[in-house]
């Protein structure tokens, strides 16, 4: 990754925590990423692009129809659903679209799977029961 979009991403990321609360810098798969209330909004990838989270489908949609752009794959060889790989040739749209990542209101940072922890803890009755996962056809 050149110097160059380094230095592109850092300023980004200077610029969108002054004008969004809660929002800064952190790091997501050993990359530069930019955070929100905790959660990661988006990332600098390896090959100079970025990585965003675009919860609403419009704003997915717009992205997808980018030269270049995916739906991001962490080299897990699994996408994730929501994040769009952003190649560094449309850098010029890279502020734009992290603005539209950090305008979804967040709550607070907390993890779904800790809220039975936290109901007990408060001496309340957990009522939250895990997901079994997938259903799979049985035998015959």
């Amino acid at each position: 990754m050149a110097g160059d979009e380094r230095a592109r991403w850092d300023g980004l990321v200077e610029t969108l925590s002054t004008r969004y609360d809660g929002t800064g810098p952190g790091m997501m798969f050993g990359r530069p990423c930019l955070k929100r209330n905790g959660k990661m909004a988006a990332c600098l990838w390896t090959d100079g692009g970025i990585a965003v989270k675009l919860v609403d489908e419009t704003d997915r949609t717009e992205a997808l129809g980018l030269d270049g752009a995916g739906l991001f794959d962490p080299g897990m060889g699994r996408v994730m659903r929501k994040w769009v790989h952003i190649p560094v040739t449309s850098a010029a749209r890279w502020e734009a679209l992290l603005a539209r990542s950090l305008e979804i209101p967040l709550g607070p940072h907390r993890s779904r799977a800790c809220e039975p922890l936290r109901a007990r803890r408060a001496g309340a009755t957990c009522t939250v029961t895990r997901n079994p996962g997938p259903i799979r056809a049985g035998p015959g």
